[in-house]
């Protein structure tokens, strides 16, 4: 009897010695090493994983590889599938199998199948074409999501007891039993293998298998190691161990001390979505800038081997502004240059301690993510992204997948990122001029801090990235250097908040007790000094000056700072002053549409002029430029996002390319020009311009046309229509002319060359001058016809005769007369040429619809050179 009881333990254990079997295809082949057959054209490896390959809708297709298997054993395997199971789509796992055969009618064994009407992970029995659930698993552990990350474990022990775990995580720590049941109807098999059911193309190689083991059950006999401790707060600790662990020992606070005074936990709370992570609650609150020792035992694994005893340490700091940096933006990735085409932000800890980012927000102005929990540990980077792209960067270093990550424009955005308790911990306000390179903004490559020490460096601590690949993220920037700063503060901006409070902005950083010093400033106007000087935290860029009387609209007051240091010590040698104003309210006709190009020459850009005719201040913040197109859809576009004064007879050109406008138009005022990143469309031939304010209501319109220009312009590109006089109604033809070529057809920012400046009419009709030359030189381009009369309503003919008394121009007929305006004559005839020099006459008629009529009988010279 021994000799026999010898001979079947021997039999046992070579059986299971050969039905060991580990396969993670990283030979890059499933045709070398364990012999695999089955549909073998239907499947590729790649990346040393197992792939689907099928080109088949609808189709059925395995692989199988020999493996003798005899109770005892364990099988694992590990699967990511792309897609969400059903009962068209799934995997059987067969664990034992008679036949390598998996499409044969006459198969014995077991499998376990992945998805189907119930979306489960079940153990089936197949005998021949009977096919029995042994094990009915939880209903939706396959569709976790739209992709099922999962690692298999079954067990089959000696007495015929299968026990089926899967960790739908993807990992090998949060094994949830299925369950478990006795079936002896097989006591071996000789294959394994795995066998697919797709059925349309939008499944095709999206199954993927890798790590698989078959041999002895693993038993566990290590205890749990203790890897980390990370503060949540100051009273809430998080500690992680290797392995799930036994919910009574992982709660049991007597398994826990916390050195430096801060002792037993008053409570420990296992977390039952990731069973390897205890989070302890302190009464006493831990020290910022302080560094622990968390000593614990007696907790133990799921297999009850207990911890002896493990320490570890970690340091609990409450962020401060500056510690952790933006550190690099990608705004525009396309078109790519190395790196994946997406956006991503990346951040840097400046400090010796580790920080926990779990609950940060980062934001644009509209936008506001929050940021789950990662460890950030000092002198680290981590990389910012959505979670469409987080595996793409990962091989660049650490990422956080963040949903509803802010979009970041490309022109420029303002970016925030706070701690849970709300204080500002760094702010970025880029533009696309930041990049200093004109090619480089276009696209693919990244912006990086020059010097994240830095906390004064501002738009000069920035730059576009120099690295082969188009930026640095997870790493050290490519234009990494010690920020050297040696120049002083600089004002870039200031407004008033009626009307006592006067708000002075600086291009960075600047010392709050220099900053604070109310004998550093004064205010013209009789005001003095202010009553308080604010500098506001945590940035240090702004200043808040109360003032001890209030602030009238209307009014330019001139702010004097004598004295302005930076955090590194640049001071000012000459006092900086700064003109403000409370603006008035903008109402129709206060701005006008002065000049408009509507046409500009190849790569050229249109621009609208705007001046200001009121006696008021106005702040081009509350004006909106729009434009109809010929389907009649209405485009708007912000002029300023910031306060941008126009006082009273001064104008503001709004354009896309202002450098294009220097370069193309002279100007002398600069500084009215305006940069938008685009300006609505207007159409060649014709097309309407709106100014409306910040309420919606029309202060401007103009719909001009093609045929406004002057006719004897041969190229009318580049051609500017100018207003020819400011009280006259926008929308009059008479109210408009081309630009003179002798100013280059524009006058962007400056008085048009068509002016003309209005005079007291005496009486019904008058000249502006009997002498006109339109030789586009600018001066006495035009005859002007002034008229006033009694009423409004007046009907006008107006004719013009040469000294032969021909008629060479009618120039209106049973026009509608304003009460006061003018009717110009640019000296073309009705054939569209340009008349003769010499003298004219002309004939106008006024007659109102009762019968009553005025006839008028006036001279002019057009003068010019004589033609031989």
């Amino acid at each position: 009897m021994k000799f026999q009881l010898a001979i079947i333990l021997f039999m046992s254990a070579a059986l299971n010695c050969n039905a060991q079997f580990v396969e993670d295809f990283n030979d890059g082949d499933f045709t070398n090493g364990n012999i695999w057959s089955g549909d073998v054209s239907k499947w590729i490896v790649l990346d040393t994983i197992l792939s689907s390959n099928s080109q088949v809708v609808n189709d059925t297709f395995y692989l199988s590889t020999p493996v003798v298997t005899l109770p005892g054993l364990e099988w694992r395997i590990y699967m990511n599938l792309l897609f969400q199971t059903s009962s068209n789509n799934y995997v059987d796992v067969y664990l034992l199998s008679n036949t390598a055969n998996l499409k044969s009618p006459n198969i014995n064994g077991y499998f376990v199948r992945v998805g189907n009407t119930q979306d489960e992970i079940s153990l089936y029995r197949r005998s021949g074409s009977t096919i029995t659930k042994i094990i009915d698993g939880i209903d939706g552990r396959s569709q976790p999501g739209s992709t099922v990350k999962l690692h298999i474990k079954v067990t089959w022990n000696n007495a015929g007891v299968f026990e089926l775990k899967d960790d739908n995580t993807g990992g090998i720590n949060n094994f949830v039993t299925e369950g478990s049941v006795v079936d002896n109807t097989f006591s071996s098999g000789d294959y394994f293998g795995i066998s697919v059911k797709q059925s349309t193309s939008s499944f095709f190689n999206k199954h993927l298998f890798d790590d698989i083991y078959i041999g002895p059950i693993i038993v566990d006999t290590e205890p749990p190691q203790l890897l980390g401790a990370s503060p949540v707060n100051a009273n809430t600790l998080d500690v992680f161990f290797s392995e799930p662990l036994k919910l009574n020992t992982a709660e049991d606070i007597n398994n826990y001390m916390v050195n430096n005074g801060i002792g037993v936990c008053d409570s420990a709370r296992l977390n039952l979505l990731n069973t390897s992570v205890v989070r302890l609650f302190f009464s006493n609150a831990f020290t910022s800038g302080s560094t622990y020792t968390l000593t614990t035992s007696g907790v133990e694994d799921l297999s009850g081997n207990a911890i002896t005893l493990a320490n570890t340490t970690f340091s609990y700091y409450v962020a401060q502004p500056g510690n952790i940096v933006i550190n690099e933006l990608m705004a525009d990735p396309d078109p790519p240059v190395m790196l994946p085409n997406a956006e991503y932000v990346e951040l840097y800890n400046t400090t010796p301690y580790t920080i926990n980012l779990g609950g940060w927000k980062f934001s644009d102005l509209s936008t506001t993510a929050t940021i789950p929990a990662f460890d950030l540990l000092p002198d680290s980077y981590v990389i910012l992204c959505s979670n469409t792209y987080a595996s793409s960067f990962a091989p660049y270093g650490s990422v956080i997948s963040v949903p509803s990550l802010p979009s970041l424009n490309n022109s420029g955005d303002h970016l925030f990122l706070k701690s849970p308790n709300g204080v500002l911990i760094d702010d970025v306000d880029y533009k696309d001029s930041w990049y200093r390179s004109s090619s480089k903004k276009n696209g693919g490559w990244s912006l990086e801090l020059i010097d994240p020490y830095s906390p004064c460096g501002g738009a000069s601590n920035w730059i576009a990235s120099i690295d082969s690949s188009g930026g640095t993220p997870g790493r050290q920037n490519s234009t990494y250097m010690t920020y050297v700063d040696t120049l002083p503060p600089v004002i870039s901006g200031a407004y008033v908040i009626p009307f006592d409070t006067i708000v002075i902005n600086f291009n960075e950083a600047i010392d709050s007790v220099v900053g604070s010093q109310l004998n550093n400033y004064s205010i013209d106007h009789a005001v003095g000094q202010p009553l308080a000087a604010i500098v506001v935290s945590p940035l240090f860029t702004q200043v808040k000056l109360i003032t001890p009387v209030a602030l009238q609209t209307n009014e330019s007051y001139t702010v004097t700072m004598t004295t302005v240091q930076d955090c590194k010590g640049n001071v000012n040698t000459l006092p900086l002053t700064y003109t403000i104003a409370i603006p008035d309210t903008i109402k129709p006709l206060d701005i006008i549409i002065n000049e408009i190009l509507y046409n500009p020459t190849s790569y050229g850009y249109d621009y609208v002029e705007m001046y200001n005719r009121s006696e008021k201040i106005l702040d081009l913040k509350d004006l909106i430029i729009g434009g109809i197109s010929s389907t009649g859809t209405l485009t708007k576009k912000s002029i300023s996002a910031t306060t941008r004064l126009l006082r009273p007879g001064e104008f503001a050109v709004l354009c896309q390319d202002t450098a294009w406008l220097r370069q193309n138009y002279f100007t002398n005022n600069p500084k009215a020009f305006i940069k938008l990143s685009s300006l609505p469309s207007y159409n060649d031939d014709a097309g309407t311009a709106l100014l409306i304010n910040n309420k919606g209501k029309t202060i401007d319109s103009l719909t001009y046309s093609a045929k406004w220009t002057f006719a004897l312009i041969e190229d009318q590109n580049g051609v500017a229509l100018e207003r020819v006089s400011y009280n006259a109604p926008t929308n009059d033809r008479d109210n408009w002319h081309s630009a003179a070529a002798i100013v280059g057809y524009g006058t962007p920012g400056l008085k048009n060359s068509m002016a003309y400046e209005d005079k007291e009419i005496n009486n019904e009709i008058i000249l502006d001058s009997k002498v006109f030359s339109p030789d586009q030189d600018g001066y006495q381009d035009l005859l002007i016809i002034n008229y006033k009369f009694d009423q409004p309503g007046y009907l006008a003919s107006i004719r013009i005769f040469d000294e032969r008394g021909t008629l060479i121009r009618t120039l209106v007929n049973n026009l509608t007369l304003t009460q006061t305006g003018f009717i110009t004559w640019d000296g073309i005839d009705d054939t569209q040429k340009r008349a003769s020099v010499g003298p004219y006459a002309i004939f106008i008629e006024v007659f109102t619809t009762e019968g009553s009529v005025k006839h008028f009988k006036k001279t002019c010279v057009l003068a010019g050179r004589i033609r031989e």
